[in-house]
């Protein structure tokens, strides 16, 4: 028998492939959309500052105000979970 969270992980996996698809076709709102489904299956918050980072970088080029929205979220889940250097790279390129 699955569980939820097999099955949650299984949709993660599924969007993500969704997601570089879409990348792959310059369809970068529908990318966005498929990494936000990926943050919703997230077991927990600091597994989700990939996405993060994976969904502003996919409208970095488009909306400058939502892309540092979504950063500064990613930034923060890096420097909570111990992972600042990679939270401080990512403020450095944003600035």
């Amino acid at each position: 028998m699955r569980t939820k969270q097999d099955r949650a992980d299984e949709a993660k996996d599924l969007y993500l492939q969704a997601a570089n698809c879409f990348k792959l076709g310059q369809d970068m709102e529908n990318a966005l959309k498929c990494y936000e489904k990926c943050i919703e299956c997230e077991e927990s918050e600091a597994d989700c500052a990939a996405h993060y980072r994976e969904a502003a970088n996919c409208i970095k080029e488009s909306d400058t105000e939502r892309y540092l929205q979504l950063i500064r979220k990613a930034i923060d889940l890096y420097s909570l979970s111990g992972r600042s250097s990679t939270g401080a790279t990512m403020a450095r390129d944003c600035a």
